[in-house]
């Protein structure tokens, strides 16, 4: 019998920043930031999302939290994970649909534009669901982007230090 998990306060904030939040209204945009690799096109965006090495980085960031959890916290984490992955997509893939479909289908854009943003915005909520043991890191930097009309979309250089984010 599955556990019914109760999403911590500051997941369900996100999340709803993210509802409320334009997705994708700035991409394109000059961006003034160094810690960034910015990109300028939907094409070269699509290229990010479906290059192994960002796909990649996407699952070392996410298997860098679940191995620490899982040797500094395992109570928690054998107990917990499955539960709390299962109500947080009960949440966000609805509201991913309705920020992914209409442009997905306008600009003919590949399965791999969606799978990135399903990763992205489930772990961005993993790591907020255990960031009382594991502060928020690389999924984090992720949700900014989201939250500022971007599409982070892949990763350039050495991971977790020495690379950047790659931007739309």
């Amino acid at each position: 019998m599955s556990k019914v998990v109760e999403l911590k306060p500051v997941t369900l904030e996100l999340i709803d920043k993210l509802m409320k939040t334009e997705w994708f209204a700035h991409v394109g945009e000059k961006i003034d930031d160094p810690s960034v690799f910015q990109i300028s096109s939907w094409q070269e965006a699509v290229k990010y999302c479906r290059s192994r090495y960002s796909s990649n980085v996407q699952m070392e960031g996410k298997n860098l939290l679940t191995e620490r959890l899982c040797f500094d916290f395992p109570d928690r984490y054998h107990k917990l994970w499955n539960e709390t992955v299962a109500a947080v997509k009960l949440i966000i893939q609805p509201m991913i649909d309705r920020k992914t479909n209409e442009l997905k289908t306008q600009l003919k854009l590949p399965k791999a534009f969606r799978d990135a943003i399903d990763w992205d915005v489930l772990c961005i909520c993993m790591e907020l669901e255990y960031s009382d043991l594991i502060p928020p890191r690389y999924f984090a930097e992720r949700a900014r982007w989201y939250l500022a009309g971007h599409f982070p979309c892949g990763w350039v250089g050495d991971f977790p230090v020495g690379g950047k984010l790659v931007v739309f």
